[in-house]
């Protein structure tokens, strides 16, 4: 059994233009997870890390993405998919992204 499926909860940073890729509309999102990473002696958060993850959305999911807005909360599913290229150093690069194919806003906005 093979399953890949994976669901994302964070808050937008940027969303790119919607684009035509043949019939299929495409969007991609970035999105962040914000996590407290150090606590004070008095147990107040004193440093922040976060996740970054780029989505990308076809379809129906790629039209949610035209209403979305800075900082607002998502919920995304999809599937796990890993990117390699080179950049034009010559240098290696990887990023995991998801390919949604649901974009949910948790507070109905």
């Amino acid at each position: 059994m093979r399953v890949n499926h994976v669901t994302f909860a964070g808050k937008v940073h940027d969303v790119s233009d919607i684009r035509q890729a043949g019939n299929t509309k495409v969007c991609t999102v970035r999105i962040y997870q914000s996590y407290p990473k150090k606590k004070s002696d008095d147990g107040s958060v004193s440093e922040w890390g976060s996740d970054w993850v780029s989505v990308t959305a076809f379809g129906a999911a790629a039209e949610v993405c035209q209403t979305l807005e800075k900082k607002q909360e998502i919920i995304v599913e999809g599937r796990l998919k890993y990117d390699t290229w080179e950049n034009k150093q010559g240098d290696k690069r990887s990023e995991l992204k998801i390919n949604a194919s649901f974009i949910h806003r948790p507070n109905g906005s």
